[in-house]
């Protein structure tokens, strides 16, 4: 078992000389292993991450959640763990992000469900970038919009499932690229199935 609390004040990170932008980090937890019956608890997980006092990055757990990748099963409700990304500043993290990306506000969304005591976990992912500016040799690309959105399972630690995936460019003037798809893969049997759609266009 182990538990804590971890709080962090005016956290950055160095590279080439350059500062990341300073985080509060404040993170509780509280998760029990038992590596026989092959289970985990997390009874408590919380995180939040604020930069010049507002919360850019925010997780917690609903309710004690249930892991199980054995036989043995924890008489567990289902649960969710929610994270949160809001109006990261790609700008301001280029010290960590690199230069290729020079502006830019994400904002994303993470939900996973543990269902029938942790042996089906299900996995919701948004993601939306804004006012994007990027580089990438001479190509150069401004005022971008990105979403991605990504529904997937898995089951007995074993099939996983991307029910759903969606992917959409666009510029100032309209829709660039788009795509959806889905997949499958089981462990056991070594086996995956893909299946996917794109279309594309120049806009005016």
């Amino acid at each position: 078992a182990a538990s804590g609390r971890i709080a962090g004040r005016q956290l950055s990170l160095r590279q080439n000389n350059q500062l990341t932008p300073t985080l509060d980090l404040d993170v509780v937890y509280q998760v029990n292993v038992d590596l026989q019956q092959k289970t985990a608890t997390v009874q408590k997980l919380s995180m939040v991450g604020r930069q010049e006092q507002r919360d850019l990055l925010t997780a917690s757990l609903d309710r004690p959640m249930s892991l199980s990748w054995g036989t043995a099963t924890a008489a567990l409700p289902d649960s969710t763990f929610r994270l949160a990304l809001a109006q990261l500043d790609l700008k301001s993290w280029q010290p960590l992000l690199g230069t290729n990306l020079s502006s830019g506000k994400v904002d994303l969304e993470l939900n996973v469900e543990a269902r029938q005591a942790g042996k089906q976990l299900g996995a919701k992912l948004a993601a939306h970038v804004r006012d994007l500016a990027a580089r990438f040799g001479t190509n150069a690309l401004e005022q971008v919009e990105v979403k991605c959105d990504l529904n997937a399972e898995l089951a007995d630690f074993n099939v996983a499932s991307m029910k759903q995936f969606q992917f959409e460019l666009s510029h100032k003037n309209g829709l660039v690229a788009k795509s959806s798809g889905s997949a499958r893969y089981e462990l056991s049997r070594k086996e995956i199935e893909f299946q996917t759609d794109a279309e594309a266009s120049i806009p005016p």
